[in-house]
């Protein structure tokens, strides 16, 4: 039997707060290193048209969108989302653009984008992307349209990682579990390595006749797209004996298959006795990818599991199906959890719970009947604490030196 509690739920207003679309732009602002009459160090002077003026004794006080977006991305890659996801750099005010103040926020709502315009943020970091599907205009019908013309209006970026997040070492879903101490975790759907775009290999027989393979592999070796140039004796073996006939040299290279041709061509110039090609699998890349499924300590039970979870989420309640034959008592040896909604990633997943923000009724039901119970967080609640850690490992790491990071305090 499935119990639940109701959250209550804030909703967002239809308009934004008056008068803050037409807000005038933030006061340009210009930089220049001087010295300072303060114990004899060198500091950076902002000085601009407004009153304030702000002094940092390393790096400057702000940065350039560009090399701010750079050191997320470092952090965060958006090549490890998933491809049907919106991530990166979403809105972009037109150039020249810095950032002194960064908002970190679950959800890019009405009330949070007046937040930031008070606040007079230049960036906010939202996990989920406040574009999604494609829009055709920029009106005052929706609230995703009124957030897109306002927070362009006030000069506002705004930034999303969502499924990085979610797939990257030390992301969402390693914060969600962290609480469990497993004595292992891997990802449920381990990502492989998009970068590795050589994954052909193209291979060639050539008479060991003068330099045939050497200069084959010189005129290889010119071009940008090849790889891993190979070149190594082969005995051939006579059709009409068992005698080796001679030595044949094997050259293989690894390029993409954009340019499997210019290879082929380059091959074919030099008259090989046969021409191979494999399509090479993508590395995995080891720890990244969505969910978790951890391995438990001995003799933890689910009760157990449930309070350390409303402690590390900050939560009064959550809800639990409890998989057939289970009691709260129940040990519990395997956790597989996913940060938001867990359906797709979970569904046929083999452990003793599941633990995540949202799941379908159907999906529930087939879990319990296999004996796998089912702890529920809500969506945001398995996303949102993860923020208070973020800040403090960019704050930490200095990721983003000089630039004050803030947390939304309107983000429910």
């Amino acid at each position: 039997m499935c119990t639940g509690i109701a959250f209550g739920v804030k909703l967002a207003t239809s308009k934004l707060a008056k008068g803050v679309g037409s807000q005038q732009l933030f006061p340009l602002i210009s930089y220049k290193k001087q010295r300072q009459p303060l114990r004899g160090r060198t500091l950076w002077s902002c000085t601009g048209t407004g009153s304030a003026r702000y002094y940092h004794s390393r790096g400057s006080c702000e940065m350039n969108l560009k090399d701010a977006v750079k050191s997320l991305e470092d952090l965060f890659p958006s090549s490890i989302a998933a491809d049907w996801d919106n991530v990166g750099l979403i809105f972009e005010p037109s150039p020249p653009h810095t950032v002194k103040r960064i908002l970190l926020t679950n959800d890019l709502t009405e009330q949070v984008l007046v937040e930031a315009i008070t606040k007079r943020v230049n960036l906010v970091y939202a996990y989920h992307p406040p574009l999604f599907k494609p829009i055709k205009r920029l009106t005052q019908q929706s609230a995703q349209q009124r957030i897109a013309v306002a927070a362009l209006e006030n000069r506002i970026a705004v930034y999303s990682p969502h499924t990085s997040l979610d797939a990257s070492i030390d992301g969402v879903n390693d914060w969600l579990v962290a609480c469990l101490d497993p004595v292992s975790s891997k990802p449920l759907a381990q990502l492989k390595d998009d970068s590795y775009s050589l994954n052909i290999r193209v291979e060639s027989l050539l008479p060991d006749g003068p330099l045939a393979a050497d200069g084959l592999a010189d005129e290889l070796s010119k071009m940008e797209f090849v790889d891993d140039i190979l070149i190594f004796p082969v005995s051939s073996v006579s059709k009409d004996s068992d005698e080796c006939d001679g030595l044949l040299k094997r050259v293989s290279v690894r390029t993409s298959r954009t340019h499997k041709e210019d290879v082929l061509s380059s091959m074919y110039n030099y008259e090989p006795t046969s021409v191979e090609c494999y399509t090479l699998d993508k590395p995995l890349r080891y720890g990244y990818g969505c969910g978790r499924l951890c391995v438990l300590p001995d003799n933890v039970i689910i009760a157990e599991i449930i309070s350390k979870v409303k402690q590390h989420l900050k939560l009064n309640c959550v809800r639990l199906a409890l998989g057939n034959g289970c009691t709260l008592d129940s040990a519990v040896g395997t956790v597989a959890a996913c940060a938001g909604a867990g359906s797709s990633l979970l569904s046929g997943c083999h452990a003793d719970l599941y633990l995540t923000g949202e799941m379908s009724h159907h999906d529930i039901l087939d879990a319990t009947s296999r004996g796998i119970s089912v702890l529920l967080c809500e969506h945001s609640n398995t996303e949102r604490g993860f923020l208070d850690v973020l800040k403090l490992r960019l704050e930490t790491e200095r990721i983003l030196p000089g630039v004050e990071i803030l947390v939304a305090q309107t983000d429910k």
